[in-house]
């Protein structure tokens, strides 16, 4: 028999990036998911991709995938003939009266942080977006923003691991994880399998597993609620994402607009009620009041996971050496996944790998 494969437990954006990015350096991999590849948190996030202001190592992991992103993307959608929606067209920022001292504050922290903005009145911000709100009173433009359809690009990624040989098994509930002499052994719902190392990136999955050591980090709910409203392709609504204090209003394919999202902490109930979905279009049409005469089409939902301070956590146990984790993504999944997945399969091949960008945030069995 050969070697057995390295098991990713989760099909999520975390998950599929690092099962390709393992691929990519000549391992043979298995991903397990509880439900279906992209039907989590990965399949209800907006998926823009935006990186942060500040000086941390976060930020540098955000400007430094948003870089690759590009050809990150044309890779997969070539690879696999799929349109993945990538669109470099960037956001407008915008604000009403009651939101201006938080919309002048960050216009400044982007200004500082070396970010080209663009500041706007009302009148200028509704010349770039016309179905803005007369009530807009200020905006500023940001062109280094990306977005992409999430649930095309976890399905595009698993059919391109499928592709190349490696096994995407949906509707396998992982029950636990034991040592088994060199290697690992994963009892799932569809029976036992071996692995040569395991990685949990399934969220809220990781503290319903059995047989975890205490030095992987529980996970705690926040649900995210998104409304995808049907438009006229001929005619859009918004021809880039529009940001407001309490969520986003992001263009996809054939007119339809992606409406949220929620933050909503400890609630893990995927059954939505119809107050939270009216106040999601209600928040929305603050800022595009003709979002109102679109029909929703489909309610998305999914829960992510925090750990601890709610920072990234990546590595590797020390109680059971071979379990790997990550982690606490929040809902920056996507845009960190060229860079964390990259670099997280370097540190799962060679311990003493220096992974630049994640180091920080990397729990070694060893210094490198």
């Amino acid at each position: 028999m050969g070697q057995p494969p390295i098991i990713i437990i989760g099909a999520g954006i975390s998950g599929l990036s690092l099962a390709k990015a393992l691929m990519d350096k000549g391992q043979s991999v298995l991903v397990l998911d509880g439900g279906r590849v992209g039907a989590g948190a990965s399949g209800a996030a907006a998926a823009y991709l935006e990186p942060r202001t500040g000086s941390g190592g976060l930020r540098a992991i955000e400007w430094e995938s948003l870089a690759r992103w590009p050809t990150y993307a044309q890779k997969v959608a070539e690879a696999t003939a799929t349109d993945l929606d990538y669109r470099r067209s960037g956001l407008i920022h915008v604000a009403q009266e009651d939101g201006l001292p938080r919309l002048q504050r960050e216009f400044k922290q982007r200004q500082e942080a070396g970010t080209h903005v663009t500041w706007l009145t009302g009148d200028e911000a509704r010349a770039e977006e016309p179905a803005l709100s007369e009530a807009i009173v200020a905006g500023y433009t940001l062109d280094q923003v990306h977005t992409l359809d999430a649930r095309k690009f976890c399905s595009a990624i698993a059919a391109l691991l499928r592709q190349r040989g490696g096994e995407v098994l949906e509707d396998t509930e992982v029950l636990s994880i034991a040592a088994d002499g060199p290697g690992l052994v994963v009892h799932t719902s569809r029976g036992d399998e071996r692995a040569a190392k395991v990685v949990l990136c399934c969220a809220m999955g990781r503290n319903h597993i059995a047989g975890l050591p205490d030095d992987i980090p529980l996970s705690r709910p926040v649900r995210g609620v998104m409304l995808d409203l049907a438009g006229d392709a001929a005619r859009p609504l918004v021809r880039r994402m529009v940001k407001h204090s309490k969520g986003v209003i992001c263009p996809r394919a054939g007119g339809r607009l992606l409406v949220g999202p929620t933050s909503e902490k400890g609630e893990t109930s995927l059954a939505v009620q119809e107050t939270v979905t009216t106040d999601l279009l209600e928040m929305a049409a603050r800022f595009v009041p003709a979002v109102r005469t679109l029909e929703c089409t489909d309610t998305l939902v999914g829960i992510r996971a925090l750990t601890g301070d709610g920072a990234l956590k990546l590595g590797q146990s020390r109680a059971v050496p071979g379990v790997y984790y990550s982690l606490s993504h929040g809902g920056s999944g996507f845009l960190r996944a060229p860079v964390v997945a990259d670099e997280l399969a370097d540190y799962m091949l060679d311990e003493a790998a220096p992974c630049p960008f994640i180091s920080a945030y990397l729990s070694r069995l060893t210094t490198a």
